[in-house]
């Protein structure tokens, strides 16, 4: 009898390991979810981290991007490592303004995003409101003089669109010297249409030849 008795005892506890496997089998793609939802939380807090990216690699995060300056940066740390589930962490978040030529920086600013307007308009579209104002602390950290260049698409005729480009040129100007860049630092003008970088013949291409382009220049503005 003694035998029935361990084969018993055994099958519990085969069936006991079977249920806490299934158990956390069960558990682990909340578990993930809500780190998941966790980390996105941090990209999300406060436009100041518009920039900044986090990967999740089972319990290990990584945060990268840009931030504009150390509070922000702090700020990211700090809600990563309050973060429940999170063992380990990576930073390589860079500050703007602070890595590289101002050049290169501006560069990088308008391969994320690129200033937008309001249709046929010279105005400022408030989703480019981050993107000038970190365009602003590069600008403010450069001892160099910034060309801010106006270009639009070829519909409508030679001088709206000259005119067109000057004012949105002259725009941004303005909305970087609000946002604390001294104004003698700062040219504007514009291009129209004579300086595509895509075909005109698509939407598309049309779209990408209405740009604000950032030239860093020591020659006097």
């Amino acid at each position: 009898m003694e035998p029935k008795r361990f084969n018993i005892v055994a099958t519990g506890i085969s069936l006991f390991v079977c249920l806490v496997w299934m158990t956390v089998s069960n558990a682990a793609p909340a578990i993930e979810e809500e780190l998941l939802d966790a980390t996105s939380r941090i990209t999300t807090e406060g436009e100041d981290l518009h920039w900044v990216s986090a990967e999740l690699d089972g319990q290990h995060l990584t945060l990268a991007g840009f931030v504009p300056d150390t509070v922000a940066l702090r700020r990211a740390l700090e809600l990563a490592n309050t973060t429940e589930g999170i063992s380990s962490l990576t930073n390589d978040i860079k500050l703007i303004g602070t890595e590289g030529s101002c050049q290169a920086e501006l560069n990088e600013a308008l391969s994320r995003e690129k200033v937008q307007f309001k249709p046929d308009s010279s105005r400022v579209s408030d989703n480019s409101d981050f993107l000038l104002k970190m365009i602003a602390v590069v600008a403010r950290n450069c001892e160099s003089q910034i060309l801010i260049i106006g270009h639009t698409d070829d519909i409508g005729d030679r001088e709206s669109n000259q005119r067109l480009s000057e004012s949105r040129a002259r725009s941004v100007r303005k909305y970087l010297m609000q946002s604390g860049v001294n104004g003698e630092q700062l040219g504007a003008m514009g291009f129209g249409a004579t300086r595509p970088i895509y075909e005109n013949s698509s939407p598309e291409g049309r779209a990408k030849n209405r740009r604000i382009e950032f030239e860093v220049t020591d020659t006097e503005i």
